[in-house]
């Protein structure tokens, strides 16, 4: 069986009884980027200025007094939300692309996020076996 449309599972044998295609991708985003960036989001420090890669799950448009972007960034260890204020899409950011995020990760309202991070698209991709 093979669903390439959305990148989950690309064979019957990716189906372990008892995983989720949760963890299948998670599992999947890992292996992708165990080698990338200085830290994995999982481990990240916060409060100083970090390099983390990882694939662009959701993206965000939330109203408001003061209206921003969050683009919401998984390595498989981790998430972390990029928030953007004043854009309508920053660059480079749609669901699916594989990012480079630079800058600093601190807790918000209970999660891990990078307020206006420079980011860089990342050339790789995930290939099907």
């Amino acid at each position: 069986m093979r669903v390439s449309t959305i990148g989950l599972v690309h064979n019957a044998g990716d189906l372990q009884r008892g995983s989720s295609l949760e963890q299948i991708d998670r599992a999947r985003l890992a292996a992708h980027f165990a080698d990338r960036g200085e830290h994995d989001l999982a481990t990240a420090p916060r409060g100083r200025v970090v390099e983390v890669h990882g694939e662009v799950r959701e993206m965000r448009l939330v109203p408001g007094a003061t209206p921003h972007v969050d683009a919401i960034v998984c390595d498989g260890t981790g998430e972390v939300v990029a928030r953007f204020g004043g854009r309508a899409r920053p660059d480079g950011l749609r669901p699916g692309s594989h990012v480079l995020l630079l800058g600093e990760i601190h807790d918000v309202d209970g999660a891990a996020t990078m307020v206006e991070p420079v980011v860089e698209e990342s050339p790789a991709s995930l290939e099907a076996p």
